[in-house]
């Protein structure tokens, strides 16, 4: 390492790399280590009472189905199927809860629990590394802290009713990828690919994401209008194109038939019409049969 290189690490904290980049020495600052007690204390809390809620019986439906989803074919069932919709990739596309299975296979029920609080604290750490990277006040560590562990965000992880849903784990793995993308670490790279296993349409989650770091690349200059607009229409294209090979394939599982989707759709067209005083072409021809 040079000598200009250990000068800029001492003083600013920055590590030379042998391709060029300079990048944030992965350190926390004093002010932030009661910060990040205080947070793991709380995701403990908050784990231990998501716990209690199971043991009560406060949560089921869907909560059992990505249960069965991440651990029954280790104990011979067909994959992705569960006793509730049968096999559930015909419905959505939840290959995240395979890679769930280390977790449920070792903690039951209560590792989909452990697993989300894991993602939750790991980006609670990686959020407060980067604040401090770029010498953000005590105050905005705090209000992130206090996001974090609100009553409020107890009530996301709570999911009444439900208790857990593979989308709660888009939260902390969106922060995990834009702060890899930050740092301009490789890392971010997994975290999106993550967010697309998640569910058919979570690459929408990973194409905002995008959109938001690229508009700040272009904000602050370090990249010019017309590369800005190039990147966004290729980036925009190929998250278009995993939706919809997403929504292709749950199709083809279906035989090409009507998915939930479409129910879902024709659902919300009724009920947009009788809210507007109108009844749909179905409905009228039901009501005059």
């Amino acid at each position: 390492m040079s000598t200009l290189a250990v000068a800029l690490k001492r003083n600013t904290g920055l590590h030379f790399l042998a391709n060029g980049f300079y990048v944030p020495a992965m350190k926390l600052k004093a002010s932030s280590i009661p910060l990040l007690i205080a947070g793991l204390i709380a995701f403990v809390f908050f784990l231990t009472l998501k716990c209690l809620h199971f043991r009560r019986c406060d949560y089921s439906s869907d909560l059992f189905s990505h249960f069965q989803l991440s651990h029954d074919w280790l104990i011979g069932k067909p994959l992705l199927y569960e006793n509730c919709f049968g096999f559930h990739n015909k419905i959505h596309n939840y290959f995240i809860d395979l890679l769930l299975s280390p977790f449920t296979w070792l903690f039951s029920v209560y590792g989909l629990f452990v697993a989300l609080f894991c993602l939750v604290a790991g980006s609670y750490i990686r959020v407060l590394k980067l604040l401090d990277q770029h010498a953000a006040p005590f105050e905005t560590k705090l209000l992130v802290f206090f996001l974090y562990t609100s009553p409020l965000s107890f009530f996301l992880f709570h999911n009444e009713h439900y208790g857990f849903h593979a989308e709660m784990l888009l939260m902390p793995l969106a922060l995990l990828f834009c702060a890899g993308y930050l740092e301009k670490n490789k890392w971010y790279l997994l975290w999106g690919a993550l967010i697309v296993l998640v569910k058919e349409d979570a690459v929408i989650v990973l194409w905002s994401c995008l959109m938001m770091l690229h508009f700040k690349d272009w904000d602050s200059g370090q990249e010019r209008t017309k590369q800005f607009f190039r990147s966004t229409i290729s980036l925009t294209l190929i998250c278009l194109l995993i939706f919809v090979a997403g929504m292709v394939w749950i199709k083809w599982l279906n035989n090409w038939n009507d998915m939930r989707t479409g129910d879902i759709i024709k659902k919300l067209q009724a009920e947009s019409f009788s809210t507007c005083g109108i009844r749909s072409s179905t409905s009228a021809g039901n009501a005059c049969s």
